[in-house]
């Protein structure tokens, strides 16, 4: 018997595998990106019902001191 019989793949089956697989990533990265962002927008409205107003009380304000705006120079 001359003939070897073959076990496994050869390198440009490997190769064509491994160009399928991250070409298959590559297009599913734009999806998975797509779904966390609007995963952590939902999160974020839920917790925004349960924050308090920043200027709740201003109108209680009885004070005579006028405002100040602080700038950047």
């Amino acid at each position: 018997m001359t003939s070897k019989e073959k076990k496994g793949f050869c390198k440009i089956e490997l190769i064509l595998i491994v160009l399928i697989l991250c070409t298959a990533v590559f297009l599913a990265l734009p999806i998975v990106n797509t779904y966390l962002k609007y995963q952590s927008t939902d999160n974020i409205k839920e917790l925004d019902q349960n924050v308090p107003s920043w200027n709740e009380g201003i109108d209680e304000n009885d004070s005579d001191v006028p405002v100040k705006i602080i700038t950047k120079d």
